[in-house]
């Protein structure tokens, strides 16, 4: 159900009123729940917010905070300059390559978030690795979302769409 704030942006921007209030984020926000809330397909449903998501963060990585249950967990302006994902949870200096094949080899690899474990993006063809966080005892990710992004707790499949679509879970 949409707010009657929503129902407000999204008549004025379908009667043609765009505006920056009613195509802002607020109202990419709004067209996102519109949508998802005529689709009965869970998977189709990812895909539209993960996509929504996408082009709000890119818009405005403050923006993302409370959409789909996403929270701030640490600004990034309270961050080192610089910071990605690998370096949140390993450090700047951390040789990412090594890291990561040091972890693979050594860690039980589960399809299912277990607390404290890592959460591994990876490409399409499960050769690369995309993204990294970290599964809090909620069973969320916390992660850093590329270098001028926030760190989030977010719900795993919950990323931008630029992070891919398999996630492995690494544990010790």
């Amino acid at each position: 159900m949409l707010s009657p704030e929503a129902e407000r942006r999204l008549y004025a921007l379908f009667e043609g009123n765009i505006t920056e209030e009613n195509l802002g984020v607020e109202g990419l926000k709004d067209l996102c729940a519109l949508f998802a809330q005529n689709i009965e397909d869970p998977v189709e449903k990812l895909i539209v917010a993960r996509t929504f998501l996408q082009v709000i963060f890119e818009n405005s990585p403050d923006a993302v905070e409370n959409f789909l249950d996403i929270r701030i967990a640490e600004r990034c302006d309270a961050r080192p300059q610089g910071t990605d994902c690998f370096g949140y949870l390993f450090g700047l200096d951390a040789n990412a390559e090594k890291t990561l094949t040091d972890l693979i080899i050594g860690s039980k690899i589960s399809i299912d978030p277990i607390v404290d474990s890592l959460a591994l993006y990876v490409n399409e063809e499960l050769t690369h690795p995309i993204h990294i966080g970290k599964v809090t005892p909620e069973k969320k990710v916390l992660s850093k979302w590329g270098l001028n992004g926030h760190v989030y707790e977010h719900h795993p499949l919950l990323v931008p769409l630029s992070y891919g679509w398999s996630v492995a879970y690494l544990s010790r």
